[in-house]
């Protein structure tokens, strides 16, 4: 295990080995550091929220083991743009670069470093586990299956949201996302 805050605000920590009998990175345990390419062993079984929280992170590469990502494990990591992850990881998958759970419905992550400016979620997605952070995307389209999303689903105020036919759990009115009976707002 790597405690929480080990690594906490090391500026010069560029480059990171971690090993091959890690289990757990703890909460910030590297925040703020100047990693840039990050690969995660197969052993790691849980990365805490803020692990790599406001680090140069570019590149990351996730093994086999990874079964529990915590939110805001990658939180203010601008640059992250390129995420692969083991084809044998029974919890995760990256498509397009984007964390999603293994079997397709829970979308865990979107990169803050993609330059995409418009994002559709894909059929299939039921939720939205955590907040997106990306400011170079305009707008968003979420799909028919989407049913659930996080507190806080987009941080980028100004988003052009969209509901894709047949989603009966959201509605648009104006700038204004909203559940699909007009009664709770769930993004402005």
């Amino acid at each position: 295990t790597i405690g929480e805050r080990a690594f906490y605000s090391i500026d010069h920590l560029s480059s990171l080995t971690l090993g091959s009998s890690l289990e757990t990175i703890g909460k910030d345990a590297f925040y703020y550091n100047s990693i840039t390419v990050l690969d995660i062993p197969d052993s790691v079984v849980t990365i805490c929220d803020g692990a790599f929280s406001s680090t140069d992170i570019t590149t990351l590469t996730i093994g086999k083991g990874l079964k529990d990502l915590h939110e805001d494990a990658f939180l203010n990591v601008s640059e992250l743009a390129h995420v692969t992850i083991a084809d044998d990881n029974p919890y995760f998958k990256a498509v397009g670069n984007v964390i999603y759970s293994k079997d397709g419905t829970k979308l865990h992550y979107y990169p803050e470093g993609i330059e995409a400016t418009s994002f559709t979620f894909p059929d299939g997605v039921t939720e939205l586990s955590n907040t997106i952070r990306n400011d170079y995307l305009e707008s968003v389209v979420l799909c028919a299956d989407l049913t659930t999303l996080c507190e806080r689903p987009f941080a980028k105020p100004g988003l052009v949201i969209s509901v894709a036919p047949g989603n009966e759990s959201f509605s648009v009115s104006g700038n204004c996302l909203l559940s699909a009976d007009g009664k709770h707002l769930k993004y402005t």
